[in-house]
């Protein structure tokens, strides 16, 4: 892993930045995962295994796979058993791994398990509570939409969505959000992708909060209003790779320890 350092402006003070492992599904364009392995907070990238109980295209996106909040890594119990890389990155960020042992298919609902959608300061989780994994249950925000991890993005406090069940959650929390035209994302073997499958956030070296696209966000109506909205709030909009704005199961990263 690489040393990152920074200066502090008054007495040139070294102070090491926050470094993140970077969770990428093996749908990530070469040239994506290329841009996001020179994320200069990125430090090492992680790409998951196909989860067997689910089915193709989405057997390896992360948001179908895992849901990381307040410290603990939640995901299937075989899935953990079998793949090395979840005792990996929770020795690395200092995370506890909470095997579930739910039920577990490539049918809807039970391919949502884990389908949670969390800020960066992890303060607020949305998902469908008839649909999550039990320990998720108390602590989401309810919604109608079982894909919320894959249909909305965490800009700063804001909520990023075209799904109206998401825009009605985060209302009614008393949240900041933004509803965006969803469509012209791709996503392999469907007609269609959406927002939070195409981002991650991650904050970069000389401080500033960063949305990484996969894929170019002036391909498409989402991928511009998406642009607008970061460069409205004073967020930086990084895109990996040079083709369409594509879901891949978003990007998570995990601050290492």
């Amino acid at each position: 892993m690489r040393e990152l350092l920074c200066y502090k402006n008054a007495g040139k003070e070294k102070a090491v930045l926050q470094k993140y492992i970077a969770i990428a599904g093996a749908d990530m364009p070469a040239d994506a995962l290329a841009d996001l392995e020179k994320i200069d907070t990125v430090c090492e990238t992680v790409v998951l295994r196909p989860d067997t109980d689910i089915t193709s295209p989405i057997c390896t996106h992360p948001d179908t796979i895992l849901c990381i909040f307040k410290g603990r890594l939640y995901c299937h119990k075989n899935y953990a058993n079998q793949n090395p890389q979840i005792e990996y990155i929770c020795s690395v960020c200092g995370l506890e791994a909470v095997p579930c042992d739910t039920k577990r298919s490539g049918t809807y609902p039970f391919d949502v398990s884990f389908n949670a959608l969390c800020d960066a300061e992890n303060r607020f989780l949305i998902a469908r509570k008839a649909s999550v994994c039990e320990p998720l249950k108390e602590m989401c925000l309810d919604t109608k939409q079982g894909y919320a991890a894959c249909c909305a993005v965490f800009i700063g406090d804001t909520v990023v969505s075209a799904d109206p069940s998401i825009i009605k959650t985060a209302r009614a929390a008393g949240l900041p959000y933004r509803s965006v035209n969803g469509e012209g994302i791709k996503l392999r073997g469907y007609g269609k992708g959406f927002i939070g499958g195409c981002t991650g956030t991650v904050t970069s070296a000389d401080g500033t909060p960063t949305v990484l696209t996969v894929g170019d966000p002036a391909s498409c109506p989402a991928g511009r209003e998406l642009y607008d909205i970061c460069k409205g709030s004073g967020v930086r909009l990084v895109p990996l790779g040079s083709g369409p704005l594509t879901d891949v199961g978003g990007i998570k990263t995990v601050p290492v320890i």
